[in-house]
């Protein structure tokens, strides 16, 4: 998907579904904002964040994708772990 309309974000509350989901969709790109880590690949179509085990911090990681990434889209994945 080069240069596609369409940018995805999937937030991940634990670190075991950023791993899975980094594997998964094959994101080697890793680099971090506001101390969350985040993968994406070369075309930079899907982006997954890692939220760090908090529904508190959520809707941050969300507006912080949403703002500073430049996202369509973003998929909140997963339980969140406590």
């Amino acid at each position: 998907m080069i240069n596609s309309l369409v940018r995805i974000g999937i937030t991940c509350p634990c670190d075991i579904e950023y791993q899975s989901c980094k594997e998964i969709l094959k994101l080697y790109n890793e680099t971090e904002l506001a101390g969350r880590l985040i993968s994406s690949r070369r075309e930079k179509d899907v982006e997954v964040i890692q939220e760090g085990g908090s529904n508190l911090y959520s809707w941050q990681i969300v507006w912080l994708a949403v703002k500073n990434k430049d996202l369509t889209l973003v998929i909140i994945a997963g339980n969140y772990c406590y």
